[in-house]
C-alpha cells in the first residue's frame, strides 16, 4: 500500500536560506520525496529536489 502527502513550505527568513531533507534516526532518506511546485506553479511531474534536499531562499514556496 503507497501513501501520497502533500506539504507546503514557505520560508519567511528575512536574511537566511533554508535547507530541507527528511531524514530517520539512522540518518537515511525517512521516504522518497518529490518537488511537485515551485511558487504555486504546479510542475508536469514531480522532481527529486537536487543534492538529496530542497533549498528555499528569502519568501519562496515549495510544495513536496
Amino acid at each position: 500500500m503507497s501513501m501520497f502527502l502533500s506539504n507546503r513550505l514557505i520560508n519567511t527568513e528575512a536574511t537566511l536560506t533554508l535547507g530541507l531533507n527528511l531524514v530517520n534516526g539512522a540518518g537515511k532518506p525517512a521516504c522518497d520525496i518529490l518537488e511537485i511546485a515551485v511558487d504555486g506553479i504546479y510542475l508536469d511531474c514531480g522532481k527529486p529536489p537536487r543534492r538529496g534536499r530542497s533549498f528555499l531562499a528569502q519568501s519562496p514556496r515549495i510544495d513536496w
